[in-house]
Parts: structure tokens; sequence; C-alpha cells
């Protein structure tokens, strides 16, 4: 029973996800204009730091086993604002409607910054 009602919550999660999928989270790292997007039909996020959007693909797909259970996806790329040869990593969390950054994914000096506003649906992006 308890895998039942456990199932009916993803799913119904997993439902609501189809009708949004497009969504914003601002304020990345305490800055006002530091912006992630993410578009789950296209299966990409941005990173919009400014001046420019660097775009990721999606990578991972994870539902943790939690109360309630929440889905984490991850989309990880060529930092194509940053550094040559740097990796960017956004994390989303359709659960909690949060997102991180990671900057120089991977390497000892990676650096991660929260959305400190979190996410809305925001139909209007386009990646």
């Amino acid at each position: 029973m308890k895998y039942l009602v456990m199932l009916l919550v993803v799913g119904s999660s997993l439902l609501a996800q189809a009708e949004d999928s497009k969504f914003s989270c601002g304020n990345v790292g305490g800055t006002d204009e530091w912006t992630v997007y993410v578009d789950l039909n296209k299966k990409l996020a941005g990173f919009f730091d400014n001046d420019s959007t660097a775009v990721v693909p999606l990578i991972n797909v994870t539902l943790l086993k939690s109360n309630p259970p929440q889905v984490v996806y991850v989309f990880e790329g060529q930092d194509t604002g940053g550094e040559q040869g740097t990796k960017l990593r956004i994390t989303f969390n359709s659960t909690e409607m949060s997102a991180d950054v990671t900057f120089d994914a991977g390497a000892a000096k990676a650096k991660t910054q929260k959305s400190l506003d979190g996410c809305v649906v925001d139909n209007q992006i386009d990646l």
C-alpha cells in the first residue's frame, strides 16, 4: 500500500510537470540579474549572467525517496560564458521549485550558487 501511495504521488507530480515545463529561477547567488531558465520539453537549462545565456543539456533525472518524493534534474555542459574548457552544472528540483548553479563543475575550485528567489513557472522563455 505504501508503494501504491508513493506511485500515485509521483505520478501526480509528473502529470503536473507535463503541464508546466518552463521555469525561471532568479537572484542566483544574491545577484538580481543572474537567472536560471529551465525548459523540460527541450531538455535544456540556461544561466543568464548579465549579458549572455549559457545553455546546457539534461544529463540526469533522479527521484529522491523523501517525503514527499522529489524530482531533481541535472543539466551539464560547456560553460560558453566562462573560461575556456570549464563546465557549468544546473540542478533543478521541480518539487521544491529550487535551483542552483555550479561553476567550473568537477574542478577543485568549483563554486555553487543557489537561486535565492526560488523558481516560478515561466512560459515566456525560449532556450
